[in-house]
């Protein structure tokens, strides 16, 4: 058996519009497994990051239309937000 992978499902809502989601599976989602859920899967991505990356910004973005791509854009806009969490964990007055 081989380890759960990270994979963006598309389902529809009742307005009719894509809905994506994240979902782990450890098989190639296809619709015996999957098909009640949702009606197609990006995917395999190799981080959860890269995943939520496209699930949140790759609807309509021609910078973001491949797995790899959304590994490469999600790793270099987590770099400021990481800095920035550091700065703030650095100002915080330690009560103990």
């Amino acid at each position: 058996m081989t380890r759960p992978r990270y994979y963006v499902g598309l389902s529809e809502d009742l307005e009719r519009r894509h809905v994506r989601s994240v979902f782990r599976s450890s098989t190639i989602p296809n619709e015996e497994t999957h098909g009640a859920d949702y009606a197609a899967a990006i995917g395999p991505f190799r981080t959860k990051r890269g995943a939520e990356f496209m699930a949140r910004y790759g609807a309509c973005n021609p910078h973001c239309r491949t797995v790899n791509e959304a590994e490469r854009l999600a790793k270099r806009n987590a770099a400021p937000f990481q800095r920035y969490r550091a700065q703030i964990r650095a100002q915080k007055p330690r009560t103990s």
